[in-house]
């Protein structure tokens, strides 16, 4: 085998392993962070549910500029007096046991909020459809980060 065959097999198997440890890299970051689920059942028509890697949703947080926040949320600066006790909030959920933090039933309606492992689950039921939005609260904190930069930004 040729001198230039040898060193183009060595640069693609370098290529090779480089690549496969990346993804491996990558869907181990991805697995940690856990993702968002959206789940929708309505009585009279097909379900709908989405799931998305959370680091997807921690990406596009970071990238969305705060002026771009500022000034397209009507009332974001409204939540200038709530954005400590919102990023309070979400480290403290890190630490709370499993729990059911919110339950409400008004007429056939529920809605509930729980902390279930690293998630914090809302599950709605109107009696015409079902909701469930799952979300790992490290998203919760990452958000109310970048809300907080926001609107510190527009003072």
């Amino acid at each position: 085998m040729s001198r230039r065959a040898r060193w183009l097999i060595g640069t693609l198997l370098v290529l090779l392993l480089a690549t496969a440890t990346s993804v491996g890299a990558a869907t181990v970051v991805a697995y940690r962070a856990g993702s968002v689920a959206v789940a929708v059942t309505p009585s009279d028509g097909p379900a709908v549910s989405l799931r998305v890697p959370a680091v997807l949703v921690d990406l596009a947080v970071a990238l969305v500029p705060a002026r771009l926040l500022r000034d397209e949320l009507h009332g974001v600066h409204e939540l200038r007096p709530f954005t400590p006790l919102l990023r309070a909030a979400a480290r403290e959920l890190e630490r709370c046991p499993d729990a059911t933090l919110v339950e409400v039933r008004d007429r056939g309606d529920t809605v509930v909020v729980e902390k279930t492992g690293d998630a914090l689950i809302v599950r709605v039921d109107t009696g015409d459809e079902r909701v469930r939005i799952a979300v790992p609260v490290r998203t919760l904190d990452r958000v109310a980060r970048k809300l907080q930069s926001a609107v510190a930004a527009g003072v």
